[in-house]
Protein backbone atom coordinates (compact mmCIF):
# COMPACT_ATOMS: atom_id res chain seq x y z
CA UNK A 1 0.00 0.00 0.00
CA UNK A 2 1.47 3.62 -0.90
CA UNK A 3 1.21 6.09 1.85
CA UNK A 4 -1.20 8.16 3.04
CA UNK A 5 -0.94 11.73 0.84
CA UNK A 6 -3.27 14.85 0.48
CA UNK A 7 -6.30 14.25 0.48
CA UNK A 8 -6.69 10.62 1.73
CA UNK A 9 -4.22 11.95 4.48
CA UNK A 10 -6.07 14.73 5.16
CA UNK A 11 -9.32 12.17 5.62
CA UNK A 12 -7.38 10.37 7.59
CA UNK A 13 -6.10 12.82 10.26
CA UNK A 14 -10.42 13.95 10.16
CA UNK A 15 -11.48 10.29 11.02
CA UNK A 16 -8.38 10.03 13.78
CA UNK A 17 -7.65 13.06 15.65
CA UNK A 18 -11.38 13.28 17.05
CA UNK A 19 -10.08 11.13 19.86
CA UNK A 20 -8.13 12.38 22.61
CA UNK A 21 -5.99 9.45 22.48
CA UNK A 22 -4.40 10.51 18.99
CA UNK A 23 -4.38 14.27 19.71
CA UNK A 24 -1.24 14.86 22.12
CA UNK A 25 -1.40 18.85 21.29
CA UNK A 26 -4.49 19.71 23.37
CA UNK A 27 -6.16 18.52 26.56
CA UNK A 28 -9.52 18.91 27.20
CA UNK A 29 -10.73 22.57 26.27
CA UNK A 30 -7.13 23.53 27.34
CA UNK A 31 -4.78 25.46 24.81
CA UNK A 32 -2.84 24.26 22.41
CA UNK A 33 0.71 22.33 23.66
CA UNK A 34 4.07 24.38 22.97
CA UNK A 35 6.34 23.04 19.93
CA UNK A 36 6.37 22.21 16.60
CA UNK A 37 3.08 19.90 16.18
CA UNK A 38 4.18 17.04 13.76
CA UNK A 39 1.61 14.73 12.42
CA UNK A 40 2.92 10.96 13.08
CA UNK A 41 1.70 8.63 11.11
CA UNK A 42 2.66 4.71 9.54
CA UNK A 43 1.81 0.94 9.36
CA UNK A 44 2.11 -1.98 11.61
CA UNK A 45 2.96 -5.18 8.95
CA UNK A 46 4.37 -7.83 9.55
CA UNK A 47 8.60 -9.69 7.88
CA UNK A 48 6.13 -9.78 4.61
CA UNK A 49 4.76 -6.47 4.25
CA UNK A 50 1.14 -7.60 5.01
CA UNK A 51 -0.41 -4.91 7.20
CA UNK A 52 -1.50 -5.84 10.93
CA UNK A 53 -5.26 -5.41 11.86
CA UNK A 54 -6.00 -4.18 15.15
CA UNK A 55 -2.58 -3.51 16.52
CA UNK A 56 -1.92 -0.98 19.93
CA UNK A 57 0.05 1.17 18.91
CA UNK A 58 1.18 3.37 22.33
CA UNK A 59 3.31 6.21 21.94
CA UNK A 60 4.72 8.62 24.91
CA UNK A 61 7.33 11.11 24.89
CA UNK A 62 8.38 14.44 26.37
CA UNK A 63 6.82 17.84 26.44
CA UNK A 64 8.88 21.07 24.46
CA UNK A 65 10.60 21.36 27.46
CA UNK A 66 12.18 18.10 27.61
CA UNK A 67 9.87 16.87 30.23
CA UNK A 68 8.00 13.78 30.70
CA UNK A 69 4.36 14.18 32.33
CA UNK A 70 4.45 10.91 34.51
CA UNK A 71 8.29 11.38 35.73
CA UNK A 72 9.76 13.77 38.23
CA UNK A 73 12.98 14.00 37.17
CA UNK A 74 13.91 16.39 39.52
CA UNK A 75 15.83 18.93 36.94
CA UNK A 76 12.51 21.96 38.61
CA UNK A 77 11.82 21.45 34.46
CA UNK A 78 7.92 23.26 34.12
CA UNK A 79 5.66 20.90 32.80
CA UNK A 80 3.22 21.87 29.70
CA UNK A 81 -0.01 21.52 30.72
CA UNK A 82 -1.61 21.48 27.18
CA UNK A 83 0.42 18.45 26.68
CA UNK A 84 -1.00 14.98 26.57
CA UNK A 85 2.24 13.14 27.34
CA UNK A 86 1.07 10.15 26.00
CA UNK A 87 -1.55 8.45 23.35
CA UNK A 88 -2.85 5.18 21.32
CA UNK A 89 -4.11 4.29 18.40
CA UNK A 90 -5.38 0.67 16.92
CA UNK A 91 -4.61 0.17 13.00
CA UNK A 92 -7.45 -0.08 10.74
CA UNK A 93 -7.25 -2.82 7.85
CA UNK A 94 -4.47 -1.45 6.33
CA UNK A 95 -2.68 -0.98 9.04
CA UNK A 96 -2.44 2.47 9.56
CA UNK A 97 -2.14 4.74 12.34
CA UNK A 98 -1.46 8.58 13.04
CA UNK A 99 -1.16 10.82 16.09
CA UNK A 100 -0.91 14.73 16.01
CA UNK A 101 2.00 15.67 18.68
CA UNK A 102 4.88 18.05 19.00
CA UNK A 103 8.48 17.41 17.82
CA UNK A 104 10.20 16.91 21.06
CA UNK A 105 13.67 18.51 22.31
CA UNK A 106 16.22 17.04 23.02
CA UNK A 107 17.11 16.58 26.98
CA UNK A 108 19.60 15.90 29.81
CA UNK A 109 19.32 11.96 31.17
CA UNK A 110 21.91 12.74 33.17
CA UNK A 111 25.01 15.23 34.19
CA UNK A 112 26.90 13.87 31.07
CA UNK A 113 24.41 12.28 28.58
CA UNK A 114 22.11 14.24 26.32
CA UNK A 115 19.16 12.13 25.19
CA UNK A 116 18.31 12.87 20.76
CA UNK A 117 15.03 13.92 20.57
CA UNK A 118 12.64 10.80 20.46
CA UNK A 119 9.15 8.99 21.10
CA UNK A 120 8.92 5.99 22.59
CA UNK A 121 6.58 3.22 20.88
CA UNK A 122 5.32 0.54 22.30
CA UNK A 123 3.57 -2.01 19.62
CA UNK A 124 1.20 -5.35 20.53
CA UNK A 125 -0.37 -6.90 17.02
CA UNK A 126 -2.57 -9.61 17.25
CA UNK A 127 -0.41 -12.68 17.39
CA UNK A 128 2.47 -11.05 17.98
CA UNK A 129 5.22 -10.30 20.67
CA UNK A 130 4.84 -6.70 22.01
CA UNK A 131 7.67 -4.42 20.66
CA UNK A 132 8.78 -1.46 21.94
CA UNK A 133 10.98 0.88 20.26
CA UNK A 134 11.91 4.52 19.64
CA UNK A 135 11.47 7.10 16.60
CA UNK A 136 14.29 9.47 16.33
CA UNK A 137 14.94 12.80 14.14
CA UNK A 138 17.06 13.12 11.39
CA UNK A 139 19.99 15.17 11.82
CA UNK A 140 19.96 15.17 15.83
CA UNK A 141 23.71 15.40 16.94
CA UNK A 142 22.79 13.92 19.60
CA UNK A 143 22.46 10.43 17.98
CA UNK A 144 26.20 9.66 17.53
CA UNK A 145 26.84 9.56 21.31
CA UNK A 146 23.09 7.85 22.64
CA UNK A 147 23.22 5.37 24.40
CA UNK A 148 19.93 3.42 23.46
CA UNK A 149 20.11 4.55 19.57
CA UNK A 150 23.93 2.80 19.27
CA UNK A 151 22.60 -0.42 20.98
CA UNK A 152 20.94 -1.24 17.65
CA UNK A 153 23.96 -2.86 16.51
CA UNK A 154 22.30 -3.57 12.55
CA UNK A 155 22.84 -0.57 10.83
CA UNK A 156 20.11 -1.44 8.52
CA UNK A 157 17.83 -1.42 11.93
CA UNK A 158 19.39 1.48 12.92
CA UNK A 159 18.63 3.41 10.18
CA UNK A 160 15.27 2.42 10.51
CA UNK A 161 14.23 4.50 13.57
CA UNK A 162 15.42 7.65 11.85
CA UNK A 163 12.64 9.74 10.12
CA UNK A 164 12.63 12.76 8.46
CA UNK A 165 10.28 15.86 8.95
CA UNK A 166 8.58 16.19 5.88
CA UNK A 167 6.93 19.35 4.98
CA UNK A 168 3.01 19.95 6.01
CA UNK A 169 0.31 18.34 3.37
CA UNK A 170 -2.48 19.91 1.95
CA UNK A 171 -5.41 20.10 4.35
CA UNK A 172 -3.21 20.11 7.41
CA UNK A 173 -1.91 22.56 10.10
CA UNK A 174 0.21 25.01 7.83
CA UNK A 175 3.04 24.44 10.26
CA UNK A 176 2.60 20.95 11.44
CA UNK A 177 5.11 18.42 9.53
CA UNK A 178 4.45 14.32 8.99
CA UNK A 179 6.71 12.27 9.54
CA UNK A 180 6.10 8.41 8.45
CA UNK A 181 7.27 5.90 10.64
CA UNK A 182 6.73 1.81 9.56
CA UNK A 183 6.91 -0.97 12.29
CA UNK A 184 7.77 -4.07 11.41
CA UNK A 185 6.52 -6.89 13.83
CA UNK A 186 8.13 -10.30 13.34
CA UNK A 187 7.98 -12.63 16.24
CA UNK A 188 5.07 -14.59 16.87
CA UNK A 189 3.77 -14.36 20.16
Amino acid sequence: MPPLEGEDLRRRAEALLGAEVRGLTRIGAGGLASGTPIHVVGRVVDKGGRAVTGAVVEIWQADANGRYHYVDDGRGVPMDANFQGYGHDTTDDEGAYRFLTIQPPPYPASASWMRPAHIHFRVSGPGFERLATQLYFTGDPHLETDNVFNAIRDPVQRASVVVSVEAPEAGLEPAAGVCRFEIVLGNPA
